[in-house]
This record gives C-alpha cells, structure tokens and sequence, in this order.
C-alpha cells in the first residue's frame, strides 16, 4: 500500500470521526466541539486535492531524481 492510498484512508477516518463532533457539539450547545470537527473535516477533505498537487518524491520521502 502506497503512502498516497495510506493517507487518504487516515483522511477518511478523520472525517468520520468529525462528523459526530459537529453533531454533538451543535446539539448540545457546545461552542468548541462543532469548530473542531468542522476544522478536522475540512483539513481531511483537503488532503486529496493537496496530494494531487504535490511532487511525488514528496509525497514518497524520496529525493528528486536531479539531486
């Protein structure tokens, strides 16, 4: 499993775990809890799109070729 797939899944995971954060949090009257699973979520959905972006010796912890 490469690192691409590897941090998608934590992706993933991390926004599942966000989502009952912002329900529990609204529902409850809570302030903090709804702000942090918005910013959790949002960072996850980031990631794909930020890994498209990135040089894939970044992504991989290799060295450029032309180093």
């Amino acid at each position: 499993m490469n690192n691409v797939i590897k941090l998608q899944v934590i992706a993933g995971i991390t926004a599942v775990i966000a989502l009952p954060l912002m329900y529990l949090g609204l529902h409850n009257g809570s302030t903090t809890m709804p702000w942090l699973g918005i910013t959790l979520f949002l960072l996850a959905m980031l990631v794909t799109p930020a890994l498209r972006v990135l040089p894939a010796h970044l992504i991989a912890g290799k060295k450029p070729a032309h180093v």
